[in-house]
């Protein structure tokens, strides 16, 4: 059987993998064009799976019934807490993108009349996302991320 790991496990070792990247291939920003390449990638990581603290979630892991909303979805209720107006944009797309499911996020996240956010359908996911633990992961956020970054 295999032993759970923590959310914070499971960010580190994305974290470090986007550093061997960033190690192997550094000429990616370049390729981009973006000279904001891997700040954007790195706050992605970070924050990719943050979705997962959500009730539901957390209620499937241990046997509960499926959590029916996309995990990365929520996880972008923390973009203000991560980035700039002019990176968000950024790196909403590589949290949403992170599964590779931008079909089904479309149709469960959005109004097929007019392609816009249905509101309602995203008030029922942060609903998922308790204030304490919305407080905690945002504490988190000021401290450990940048100890990672600067190693």
């Amino acid at each position: 059987m295999q032993q759970s790991e923590t959310l914070e496990e499971h960010t580190r070792r994305v974290v470090e993998a986007l550093a061997g990247l960033m190690k192997r291939a550094p000429n990616i920003a370049t390729i981009t064009g973006r000279d904001d390449f891997w700040h954007i990638a790195f706050w992605a990581v970070v924050i990719h799976d943050f979705g997962k603290a959500a009730t539901g979630f957390q209620s499937m892991l241990v046997g509960g019934e499926r959590f029916g909303h996309r995990h990365e979805v929520l996880s972008l209720a923390f973009l203000p807490d991560v980035a700039d107006p002019k990176t968000r944009h950024a790196i909403a797309l590589g949290v949403v993108s992170h599964h590779r499911d931008a079909s089904v996020i479309k149709a469960q996240y959005f109004s097929e009349l007019d392609s816009r956010l249905d509101t309602a359908v995203v008030d029922e996911l942060t609903a998922q996302l308790s204030a304490e633990v919305h407080k905690l992961l945002v504490e988190w956020l000021v401290h450990t991320p940048e100890n990672w970054r600067t190693r």
